[in-house]
């Protein structure tokens, strides 16, 4: 995970910000680069849900992609910061 989270900074996808509550560890947010990516992550996802049987995907969420990705889309972008 630290290696990954490590090449999402290098690419721009990620910030990492010491966590003011534990200075031992950091929070991780989207860029605008990262948010971006926003609607192909959640077009994965609705996939995901239809062809994979396994998938981990919420039933909450995926209902919400489908009644209304805009909306969805709006609110994650808030959620990212």
């Amino acid at each position: 995970l630290s290696d990954r989270l490590s090449k999402l900074e290098a690419e721009g996808i990620v910030i990492r910000a010491k966590d003011p509550s534990d200075g031992r560890r950091y929070r991780y947010s989207l860029t605008d680069a990262g948010k971006d990516l926003l609607p192909i992550l959640v077009e994965m996802i609705v996939w995901s849900a239809k062809h994979d049987a396994d998938t981990e995907a919420p039933a909450s969420f995926v209902r919400a992609a489908k009644r209304d990705r805009a909306a969805l889309l709006k609110r994650l972008r808030a959620d990212a910061g």
